[in-house]
C-alpha cells in the first residue's frame, strides 16, 4: 500500500485511536457493571436490609411495650399511655412492611406479611386479656371467694375475741381468749402467705401458709375442746366460724393447685409459648433476609471492587499500550524520515560542491521524501547534462566571437564614410523645416482663440441652462409653498371653530356654575361648600372664555399673515415664470453664437492642417535625416560596443571555461 508522510501519520494517529476506543469500550463496560451493582445495592439490598432492621427493632418496641402494660396497665391513666404506644408501634410496623413488597419476592414477603399478623393477633388478645379476670385464675378466685369467706372467718373469730376481751374470769378463760388471737393471728398471717405466694410464686410461701394453716389447725382443735367455756352467743359465732372454715380449705386448695399448674398466668403462658416464638421465627426470617441481602450486597460491593480494579488495571494497561505503540510509530518513523533525508542532504552537499557525476539514489516507497529523491536524481541528471552542454558550447562561442571581432572592424569604418555625407542633408531641410513651423504657430494661435471663445460660450450655454433649471425649481418650490401656506389657512380656520365650540361650552358652563351659586345660596349653610366649588367652576369658565378670544387673536393674525404670504408667493411665481422665459431667448441667441463660431474653427483648422502637414512634411524628411545620421551614428556606436562586448565575451568565456571545469561529470 503506498501512502504519503502525511497518510503514515494519519494512519498511525487512525490506529492509537482506534485503540484508545477499544479500550474506552472495555471501560465503558465495566463502569456499566459498577453501575449495576451500584443501583442493585442501593435501591435492593441497602432498603431491605434497613427495612429488615427497622422491623426487628419494632417487634422488640412492640414486645417491650406489650410487657410494660402488662405490668402497668391497671393503672388506667399509665395503661392508656402504654397501650396507645403499642398501637403506634404496630401501625408503624404495618407502615412499613409494605416497602418490602418491591424488594422480595413474592413468597418472602407473604411469609413474612403472615408471620407479622399473627404476632399482631397475639398481641392483640394478649393486650385484651392481660388486665381481665381470665388472665390469672387463682388470683381471681382468692380475691373474689376464698379471702372474702377467710375474711369472714376472721370477722368471727374477732367477735369472739371482742367478747372474750370483757370477761374478767381468769384461768381457762384467759386461756380461750389467748387461743382466739392466736387462732386469728395464724389465719391471718395464712392469708398474708396466701398472698405472696399467688404474686410471686415461691416455695417458701407456701411452706409458711402451710405452717400458720397447721398452726391455726392446731388452735381451732383446742378452742373445740373448749366450747363448754363458750356462752351461747359465742357458740354461734364459733360455728359460723367453722363452716366459714370449712368452706375456705377447698377454695384454698383449688387456688394452690391453680397457682402451681404452668397456666397460671394466661398472658404470661400465651407470651411464652406462643408470641415469643412467633415474634423469634419472624426476627429468624428477617434476619434470614437481613443476612441474604447482606451477602448479595458484598457481593454487589465485591463486583463493584473487582469492576473498578479491572477499569483502573484497563485504564494502566490502555496507558502503557498506548504510550508503547506512540513509542514505536514515532521512533519507527522517525528513524526511517530522519535516515532518508540524511542520503537526500548528503546527494544535495555534493550537487552543490559541483559533483554532478554520482549515480542516481534509489528511491524508497511513494511518499513526499520518495519523490523529492526523484526529483534530486533528475535534478542531477539534467544539471550533468547543463554542465557537460554549456562546456562544448563555450568553446563553440569563443571561436565565433573571435571572427566576430574582425567583421566588427571592417562595418565600423564604411559607417564613418556614411556619416560625413548625412550631416550635409541634414542641414538644408533644417532650414525648410524652420518656414513651416512659423506658418503652423500662427494657424494654431489663430484655432486656440477661436477654441477658448467656443467654450466660453458653451459654460455660458450650460450656466443659462442652470439657471433655467433653478428657476423652474424655484417655481416648483413656490407652488408646494404656496399649497402648503393654504393648508395652513385652512387649519387655521378650523382651530378658529373649534374655539368657537370651547367657548360656546365655557358660556354654558358659566351659565351653569352662576345656576349652581344661585342654588348653594338657596341651600344656605348646607350649600357653602358647593357655592365655593360653583365659584372655581365660574372662575375656570371666564379663564376658558378669555383664552378662546386671545386664541381666535392668534388665529386671525395667523390667518392675515397667510393671506399676505400667498399674495407674495403668487408674485414670486410670476416673477421665476419671466425669468425662466429670458433664461430661454438667452439660451438660443447663445447656441446661434456657437454654430457660427464652430463654422470658423472649422475653417481654420483646414488651414492648420495644410500648414501643419507641410510642417510635418518637413519635419518628417528632417527627422528621418536625423534618424538616419542618429541611426548610422548608433550603428557606429553599436559596431565600437559590439567589439567591446564580444572581446568582453570571450574573456567571458574563457572564465566559464575555467568555472566549468570545477564540475565533475565523470
Amino acid at each position: 500500500m503506498k501512502l504519503t508522510i502525511s497518510g503514515k501519520l494519519q494512519l498511525s494517529f487512525l490506529s492509537l485511536a482506534v485503540l484508545f476506543i477499544v479500550a474506552a469500550l472495555f471501560i465503558f463496560r465495566s463502569v456499566n457493571t459498577v453501575e449495576e451493582h451500584t443501583t442493585f445495592l442501593l435501591e435492593s439490598d441497602l432498603p431491605t436490609v434497613d427495612t429488615g432492621r427497622s422491623l426487628q427493632q419494632s417487634l422488640q418496641a412492640t414486645v417491650s411495650t406489650l410487657r410494660a402494660y402488662m405490668l402497668l396497665g391497671r393503672d388506667e391513666s399509665i395503661g392508656s399511655l402504654q397501650l396507645e404506644q403499642l398501637n403506634g408501634v404496630i401501625a408503624s410496623t404495618d407502615e412499613a412492611l409494605p416497602t418490602l413488597e418491591n424488594l422480595l419476592d413474592e413468597s418472602s414477603y407473604q411469609q413474612v406479611l403472615s408471620q407479622w399478623q399473627s404476632v399482631k393477633a397475639l398481641v392483640n388478645q394478649i393486650s385484651e386479656t392481660s388486665h381481665s379476670d381470665e388472665n390469672l385464675p387463682a388470683h381471681s378466685l382468692f380475691i373474689n371467694e376464698a379471702a372474702p369467706i377467710a375474711e369472714v372467718a376472721l370477722d368471727q373469730l374477732q367477735g369472739l375475741i371482742n367478747d372474750e376481751a370483757g370477761n374478767k374470769e381468769g384461768g381457762e378463760r384467759k386461756r380461750l381468749f389467748r387461743l382466739y388471737a392466736d387462732s386469728y393471728t395464724s389465719l391471718a398471717n395464712a392469708l398474708s402467705s396466701m398472698r405472696d405466694f399467688l404474686l410471686y410464686g415461691k416455695e417458701e410461701h407456701l411452706s409458711k401458709y402451710q405452717d400458720f394453716l397447721k398452726a391455726h389447725g392446731k388452735y381451732v382443735a383446742e378452742i373445740e375442746s373448749k366450747v363448754s367455756l363458750m356462752s351461747d352467743s359465742d357458740r354461734g359465732l364459733w360455728d359460723l366460724f367453722k363452716e366459714m372454715q370449712q368452706l375456705y380449705f377447698p377454695l384454698a386448695e383449688q387456688v394452690i393447685a391453680l397457682r402451681t399448674t404452668s397456666g397460671w398466668n394466661l398472658v404470661n403462658e400465651k407470651m411464652a409459648k406462643e408470641l415469643v416464638p412467633a415474634v423469634d421465627v419472624l426476627n429468624t426470617s428477617l434476619e434470614n433476609l437481613i443476612q441474604k441481602q447482606q451477602q448479595q450486597a458484598d457481593v454487589s460491593g465485591q463486583g463493584i471492587f473487582s469492576s473498578l480494579s479491572s477499569v483502573v488495571s484497563l485504564l494502566i494497561a490502555s496507558s502503557i499500550i498506548f504510550l508503547l505503540a506512540s513509542f514505536t510509530v514515532s521512533t519507527f518513523m522517525g528513524r526511517n524520515i530522519g535516515r532518508r533525508i540524511k542520503i537526500v542532504s548528503k546527494r544535495a552537499q555534493l550537487i552543490a560542491a559541483g559533483d554532478v557525476s554520482q549515480p542516481p539514489l534509489n528511491v524508497e516507497g511513494s511518499d513526499e521524501l520518495a519523490s523529492l529523491t526523484s526529483s534530486i536524481n533528475k535534478m542531477n541528471v539534467a544539471l550533468l547534462d547543463i554542465v557537460r552542454g554549456v562546456s562544448a558550447k563555450a568553446r563553440t562561442v569563443g571561436d565565433s566571437m573571435t571572427s566576430l571581432l574582425e567583421a566588427n572592424m571592417n562595418t565600423s569604418n564604411k559607417v564613418d564614410s556614411q556619416m560625413s555625407t548625412m550631416t550635409l542633408v541634414d542641414q538644408q531641410l533644417s532650414e525648410v523645416s524652420l518656414s513651416a513651423d512659423e506658418t503652423a504657430n500662427q494657424a494654431k494661435l489663430s484655432a486656440s482663440n477661436l477654441a477658448e471663445s467656443k467654450n466660453q460660450i458653451e459654460d455660458g450655454s450650460q450656466a443659462l441652462e442652470q439657471n433655467m433649471q433653478t428657476v423652474t425649481s424655484l417655481h416648483r418650490t413656490i407652488e408646494s409653498a404656496s399649497q402648503q401656506v393654504t393648508e395652513l389657512s385652512k387649519e387655521s380656520e378650523a382651530i378658529g371653530r373649534v374655539t368657537e365650540v370651547i367657548e360656546g361650552l365655557a358660556e354654558q358652563t358659566n351659565l351653569l356654575a352662576l345656576n349652581a351659586a344661585i342654588e348653594a345660596a338657596r341651600a344656605g349653610e348646607y350649600g357653602r361648600g358647593f357655592a365655593v366649588v360653583a365659584d372655581e367652576v365660574r372662575l375656570l369658565a371666564t379663564r376658558t372664555t378669555e383664552s378662546t378670544t386671545e386664541i381666535n387673536n392668534i388665529v386671525h393674525a395667523i390667518q392675515s399673515s397667510t393671506a399676505a404670504v400667498v399674495s407674495e408667493i403668487d408674485k414670486s411665481k410670476i416673477l421665476a415664470e419671466e425669468g425662466a422665459n429670458h433664461t430661454k431667448q438667452a439660451h438660443g441667441t447663445l447656441g446661434a453664437t456657437t454654430d457660427q463660431i464652430e463654422r470658423l474653427d472649422s475653417q481654420m483648422k483646414e488651414l492648420l492642417h495644410s500648414a501643419e502637414s507641410q510642417s510635418l512634411a518637413t519635419q518628417e524628411i528632417h527627422s528621418l535625416m536625423s534618424d538616419v545620421t542618429s541611426r548610422v551614428k548608433e550603428v557606429a556606436d553599436i559596431s565600437s560596443s559590439s567589439s567591446q562586448v564580444s572581446e568582453q565575451v570571450r574573456h567571458q568565456v574563457e572564465e566559464l571555461n575555467e568555472e566549468m571545469k570545477h564540475f565533475r561529470t565523470e
